[in-house]
């Protein structure tokens, strides 16, 4: 079973604590290597929440896109309506 598999199979477990510590084992061993100092779970957690909130902001901002993509199509108006 792939990194992935396991990974996922363990978000699905009926153990929060053991799924956090999970979490943040693999989190540490994947940016161990860019540390350079030993990494805790407290700074694998802070990485999840940044990396987190990067991901909330990218979505944030799509959606403004997608708002603004569609006040653009309102106004122009392929059926001839009056544009808001």
């Amino acid at each position: 079973m792939s990194r992935v598999c396991r990974a996922s199979s363990r978000v699905m477990g009926m153990d929060p604590i053991d799924d956090r510590r999970a979490l943040y084992r693999d989190t540490i061993t994947l940016w161990q290597s860019r540390a350079s100092q030993p990494l805790s779970d407290d700074d694998a957690r802070e990485i999840i929440e940044n990396i987190s909130g990067f991901f909330e902001i990218l979505i944030g901002w799509d959606q403004l896109d997608r708002d603004g993509d569609a006040r653009s199509s309102a106004r122009l108006d392929p059926f001839g309506g009056d544009a808001p």
